[in-house]
């Protein structure tokens, strides 16, 4: 049998206007990186220590994640996007529901923006702190297009994440 995506996050992105309209929406599946698919199989079958919270956050530069990409590289070549509102500096956290038929569906993720950004990708990661390049990448998007974001509209990024092959 041969996968259609391979295993890995498919983001959603709808850009919400402030005055709660759509204004765009795309689907795109995103890269798991060597380390994260490492990651994976170490806990699965060999014990290794599993995480229990996972962040996303959104970048700014026009780079294709790639399979070598570890937090650090990502970071050194993409500017963290932090226009968004939060109570504190921690990206935001993902909720993992239980999986089923080989697929996990968080619920979505919402970034507010308190002012004018351009975002380009988004990442998820083990680490809580915005701007810190330790932690373990988990995926890691370039979206199809660029979002022009202003005070007041939102990013929803409802994700899914399957090791079976059906989206």
């Amino acid at each position: 049998m041969i996968m259609k995506n391979k295993p890995g996050f498919t983001f959603q992105l709808d850009h919400i206007g402030a005055d709660g309209k759509l204004i765009s929406s795309e689907m795109i599946h995103n890269l798991m990186p060597t380390v994260a698919v490492d990651y994976v199989l170490n806990a699965a079958f060999r014990g290794g220590t599993a995480y229990s919270n996972y962040y996303m956050s959104l970048y700014t530069a026009n780079r294709t994640p790639v399979d070598a990409d570890t937090m650090t590289l990502l970071l050194a070549d993409c500017v963290e996007e932090t226009t968004y509102t939060t109570t504190s500096t921690n990206r935001l956290l993902i909720t993992l529901p239980a999986p089923s038929s080989g697929v996990i569906t968080p619920s979505a993720t919402v970034f507010p923006f308190t002012g004018a950004a351009t975002v380009r990708g988004a990442f998820i990661t083990t680490n809580i702190t915005r701007g810190n390049n330790g932690g373990l990448l988990i995926s890691a998007v370039l979206f199809a297009s660029a979002k022009t974001m202003a005070a007041g509209e939102s990013l929803s990024i409802p994700s899914t994440f399957t090791l079976a092959d059906t989206l």
